[in-house]
């Protein structure tokens, strides 16, 4: 009738909602027909949306499953919230994507990539692809069509990305999938935190966003890693420990809501060094951590070993990983070692070994001779300790 103009004023928000109401006995028979449908009831209803009393009247409208339901693309590595429906109602849609401008930078939103496997996702492409064409904003309002996904359902949708990646064997088109997700992703949750914390205070985590610190959440490029086992002051990119990656590293507000530490504790590198051992037992340990060790080396050399978590474990001089207490250093050497003696690795200055309780060949060698009843002499300074001052005296 609006096409042959036989109606030329607003139509009654009843007459939009019978016919909305068709749409889903049309869609299985004649799917051309129906979409051309959705589109003239569209276009009414931004011709009749002016006030608060038309969004009112048009309220029961946002519950009629009348609009059509993107596909999942192709490759999308993730279960598509999406699948099994064709039609839906604006209430339980959200639109592909849109752009915003925030705090002076322009921001796009790819839903597909943030929140495809929370919440459906409306197709908006032409008849010929099954999409009912662009619906404008305030059509989307009085639909209830959501603009963006919650910041937990961004959360749900990064999780449940991280279970299927450590599930699935490498490949590049997962590797893809992944690299674009997480970076709009962190994106997103970036905006948010900016936009809930007020000016001048330090940016904190949302309380649904609280749970991603007990997740392995940072996307490397290759692997998820946790929280703890980034810095921003640290250069190796692994093993074990990692510098912030560049999807993160632009992201300030959520890198510091999150907890990323400028660098590394003493009881980081212990952790890393305990790790090692727990992961190659017996045998000696790869060319990646051998470069690894010298980095954590001179990392100990910069801050007290007091500090340190005992016990320690370093690698002997074929890179096995022992307890400190167990190796020798050889402060002796015109003396001939025994076989049973496992020295610490040349990468070590003598200064920190001993202060890592790496013990000395000449104090092991003093274990044999000295009674049990003086252990506590073994290696000490002896002799006579007298004062200058009073020596002149």
């Amino acid at each position: 009738m609006l096409e042959l103009g036989m109606i030329s004023e607003s139509i009654p928000w009843s007459m939009v909602i019978e016919r909305a109401e068709t749409i889903a006995h049309l869609y299985p028979t004649n799917r051309a027909k129906a979409l051309k449908r959705v589109k003239l009831i569209l276009q009414c209803i931004e011709s009749n949306a002016k006030g608060k009393q038309a969004k009112q009247e048009a309220r029961a409208l946002s519950a009629v499953q009348f609009l059509p339901v993107m596909k999942k693309p192709v490759g999308f590595p993730l279960p598509w919230f999406g699948e099994g429906h064709q039609l839906l109602s604006g209430e339980q849609l959200m639109i592909k994507g849109t752009t915003t401008y925030r705090y002076s930078f322009k921001t796009a939103n790819n839903n597909i990539n943030i929140a495809g496997s929370q919440v459906a996702i409306v197709n908006e492409t032409s008849f010929e692809e099954g999409g009912c064409g662009y619906i404008n904003q305030k059509t989307r309002e009085i639909l209830q069509v959501r603009n963006s996904p919650s910041c937990q359902e961004v959360v749900n949708h990064l999780k449940l990305l991280i279970s299927v990646f450590n599930s699935q064997q490498l490949n590049s088109e997962l590797v893809d999938w992944t690299n674009r997700i997480c970076r709009q992703a962190y994106e997103f949750l970036d905006g948010q935190i900016q936009q809930e914390t007020p000016t001048g205070q330090a940016p904190q985590l949302p309380p649904g966003l609280q749970e991603l610190r007990g997740l392995q959440c940072v996307w490397t490029g290759t692997k998820f890693i946790a929280i703890q086992d980034v810095a921003e002051e640290w250069k190796l990119n692994g093993p074990y420990l990692y510098p912030v990656p560049s999807s993160l590293a632009c992201r300030l507000s959520l890198a510091a809501s999150l907890g990323i530490k400028d660098k590394f504790t003493p009881e980081d590198i212990v952790r890393v060094l305990f790790q090692m051992k727990e992961d190659f037992n017996d045998n000696p340990v790869s060319d990646a951590c051998q470069k690894l060790l010298r980095e954590l080396v001179s990392q100990l050399y910069n801050i007290k070993p007091s500090e340190c978590i005992q016990p320690i474990w370093l690698p002997d001089t074929s890179f096995v990983m022992h307890r400190s207490s167990d190796l020798a250093f050889n402060d002796a050497p015109w003396c001939k070692p025994e076989e049973h003696y496992k020295f610490v690795n040349s990468i070590i200055p003598r200064e920190l070994a001993l202060e890592l309780k790496v013990k000395p060949v000449r104090s092991k060698k003093l274990e044999k001779y000295v009674s049990q009843a003086k252990l506590h002499f073994r290696g000490a300074p002896f002799g006579q300790h007298e004062e200058l001052t009073q020596r002149i005296q």
